[in-house]
């Protein structure tokens, strides 16, 4: 029997729906979910690049990261922890997307009565939320190789996150979940962003890193039968 697969373009557009009805849900809670939910049970693959970076603190985009340094390019995948409703589950999230927008900025003033120019950033986070086993160890998310820089710098610019499992249900029979990102100005960093995390269910089969201009399979790990 041949298993449904949901597009990648399909499993962006759940999640941009997502988007939507959390603002709108936000004003009316009782307006339906648009994201449909054909995709249920469906396989599904994403892919996203490498962006420079540390595990601290990932950057725009995906969660894919790497680093190079003393001869050594470093490739890792960054997860963060959230917790879903209405039991407030710990699952591990899986950035695939980041989407920013400039808003009007403004002047803004602490306690002292300083004054600065403040940007507004509005950002719409796109992640997949495992249900169920994932990599045990950081290790397994990880892969380093000795390179000379033109190299490393190719290899970097052209590696990928692959990311493949069955879209599944969170909790209370939703496909999708999302919160609020806040994070307002200060002085030493007059930037105020705002705006929505949102993630789908996932259960995880394969993780790899691939270069794309070959093939090959950098790293891999997949979920044990």
């Amino acid at each position: 029997m041949l298993q449904a697969v949901t597009p990648e373009a399909e499993i962006q557009g759940a999640l941009m729906a997502a988007h939507r009805d959390f603002v709108r849900q936000s004003n009316d809670p009782f307006q339906e979910s648009t994201v449909p939910p054909s995709i249920a049970g469906t396989l599904f693959t994403v892919r996203f690049p490498f962006r420079e970076g540390q595990t601290a603190g990932a950057p725009l985009g995906g969660s894919g990261l790497y680093s190079y340094r003393d001869g050594v390019l470093i490739l890792s995948l960054y997860t963060q922890g959230g917790y879903t409703a209405p039991r407030s589950t710990r699952r591990t999230l899986i950035r695939i997307a980041t989407r920013e927008r400039a808003g009007r900025p403004y002047v803004g003033a602490n306690a002292f009565g300083a004054h600065a120019r403040v940007e507004v950033n509005y950002l719409q986070e796109d992640s997949l939320a495992s249900i169920g086993q994932l990599p045990a160890s950081e290790a397994d998310l990880t892969f380093e190789t000795f390179l000379r820089p033109a190299e490393a710098r190719h290899l970097a610019l052209n590696a990928l996150v692959v990311v493949e499992g069955f879209v599944t249900y969170i909790d209370n029979q939703r496909l999708t979940e999302c919160a609020r990102i806040s994070s307002p100005a200060r002085l030493d960093s007059p930037t105020d962003i705002r705006g929505t995390q949102c993630w789908l269910g996932a259960r995880i089969t394969r993780i790899a890193f691939i270069d794309r201009r070959s093939g090959n399979v950098l790293r891999e790990w997949r979920q044990r039968p």
